[in-house]
């Protein structure tokens, strides 16, 4: 579709009146006395946020949900007006907030800049993030990758994972976060 880079603000200035509601799912790990966000997905869609809020209910009906003492996938959705403090608390406060819960971002020598991150506009066809509408919508996706084996991978979660029903907890992220994502590729 494009191979010229674009960043976040550009789409956002091009296409963004279209858009009413951040979707945000997050994998987080207990680490000391806070959850930490380990794997996140943010979504712009274009359901007001009732309707994006009763979507993800309806998926949190059809799979087990996941709060234990060591794991949390949690959905949330705020409004595309929010996408400014968003981006702010991520840069500013290291903190992924999703309602009254802030989940900690891991350690990175640089912090996340979601409106100058650069990527490419590609079809949604082979996305790894499943169309909740069944579209393939073309997307701007980015990673900010640690490196290294990915917590995700330690026994003790995927055991945690195991327990209320899932493989692993890719697996349950898969469900939950309508994802599409193998060991081989944790996000």
């Amino acid at each position: 579709m494009s191979n010229v880079q674009h960043t976040v603000s550009e789409l956002i200035e091009a296409v963004g009146a279209t858009y009413r509601t951040i979707d945000i799912r997050s994998v987080a790990i207990r680490k000391e006395d806070c959850w930490e966000n380990v794997m996140a997905v943010v979504r712009f869609t274009y359901e007001d946020v009732d309707s994006a809020k009763a979507r993800i209910a309806k998926l949190a009906q059809r799979f087990s949900p996941v709060k234990t003492d060591l794991l949390w996938l949690n959905s949330f959705v705020r409004p595309f007006k929010d996408w400014s403090d968003l981006c702010s608390e991520i840069k500013l406060k290291d903190v992924l907030r999703m309602g009254d819960v802030d989940f900690r971002l891991r350690e990175r020598k640089e912090k996340p800049d979601l409106p100058q991150s650069i990527g490419y506009i590609q079809r949604g066809d082979f996305s790894r993030i499943r169309s909740f509408d069944g579209r393939a919508w073309p997307e701007l996706t980015m990673n900010f990758d640690l490196g290294g084996v990915s917590p995700l991978m330690e026994g003790r979660l995927n055991r945690e994972a195991h327990l209320i029903g899932y493989s692993d907890v890719l697996d349950a992220a898969n469900s939950l976060c309508e994802l599409n994502v193998s060991q081989r590729d944790p996000g």
